[in-house]
């Protein structure tokens, strides 16, 4: 039994000025183009100098912004999905923050269009039922919902040779090099920097940090 920690200050916190920085942004950068073009009209020395830092810096929020929104995504999944990966990590020996982040980068936090309709959450492949309005299907498998393609991850892992290894190993940086070597991604490098960037974060950190504590 778990009960679900309700204490998430930080995260508030962040997902406040996430979604500051999303709406000023744009609110920002359109002056600074209107400037561009003023400047475009104008005989000023070293224009084109000022037009690339002002271009940089817009290049900069924009990432900054994406970023951020991709980060309060991750958060908010995580903490939605903490339960399910906790519970399956108890019965198949993986740590439940690689289950977690593996999920969190496949459907990218939950907002994917293979989480949304077919309910896979890992990008793994299959039979599905989709076709879409121009008739064409996807690679990929196709679930009742995410519960099912959560269980259907970890059942996938224990096939893996890998696996008796490291089955209840918490060292989670061994077991997303381990997948990430046995072809999960068709880039696995990039997967796997962007897996452990998750790992990385706050709330996946620390055991602890998950909010649940046994009954």
């Amino acid at each position: 039994m778990y009960e679900l920690n309700k204490s998430n200050t930080y995260f508030t916190n962040f997902n406040i000025f996430s979604f500051l920085l999303s709406v000023l942004y744009p609110i920002f950068a359109l002056p600074v183009k209107f400037f561009l073009i003023f400047l475009d009209q104008q005989n000023i020395a070293d224009m084109t100098l000022i037009k690339k830092i002002l271009r940089r810096k817009i290049l900069v929020l924009g990432l900054l912004a994406v970023m951020l929104s991709a980060n309060a995504q991750n958060k908010t999944y995580i903490i939605n999905h903490k339960l399910i990966a906790t519970v399956l990590s108890e019965r198949y020996g993986i740590p439940a923050p690689v289950i977690l982040a593996v999920a969190a980068i496949e459907s990218s936090g939950g907002q994917g269009a293979t989480a949304r309709v077919l309910n896979n959450h890992f990008g793994i492949e299959g039979h599905n039922r989709f076709v879409n309005r121009k008739g064409h299907s996807s690679r990929y498998k196709q679930y009742d919902n995410e519960f099912a393609s959560y269980i259907d991850f970890c059942q996938l892992i224990t096939r893996k040779r890998f696996y008796a290894k490291l089955k209840g190993n918490e060292n989670c940086k061994a077991w997303v090099k381990a997948i990430s070597h046995a072809g999960y991604s068709e880039v696995p490098e990039q997967w796997e920097q962007k897996v452990m960037s998750v790992l990385n974060t706050e709330e996946l950190k620390n055991a602890s940090s998950f909010g649940f504590a046994k009954l």
